[in-house]
């Protein structure tokens, strides 16, 4: 098992993987107490902070802008998957790589799907 810290594009605080079914029986009681606080933060009303506004990379603003279908797709897209596709293509230095990108993506957004569907 590897309990990792969020990275600067996370939102969530942690992440538990498992590597073996002897991982998941070795940890239950883990698991479970963190379920139980979990359990507890949700009775208290705790509130998580909103997500930041999603600043668009230029190109695939520019793309949105010339294209009321991407852009109706791209909305209808999960904030997360919006996000995500986002990070992508802000993640290229050039902005050749960038557009590129995009128009990788631009049939996948259409259809509805999130960077990692298939």
């Amino acid at each position: 098992m590897s309990s990792n810290r969020r990275g600067p594009n996370s939102r969530s605080a942690r992440r538990i993987c498992f590597r073996s079914v002897d991982d998941v029986h070795r940890l239950a009681a883990t698991v479970a107490n963190y379920v139980d606080e979990a359990i507890a933060v949700e009775d208290a009303g705790t509130e998580v902070d909103p997500a930041p506004a999603l600043e668009l990379v230029d190109e695939l603003r520019a793309r949105l802008d010339g294209d009321p279908e991407l852009r109706a797709a791209f909305e209808a897209l999960t904030p997360g998957r919006q996000r995500e596709y986002n990070l992508h293509f802000a993640d290229a230095k050039q902005a050749s790589t960038r557009s590129s990108r995009v128009d990788k993506y631009v049939d996948k957004i259409l259809a509805g799907k999130g960077f990692r569907d298939r």
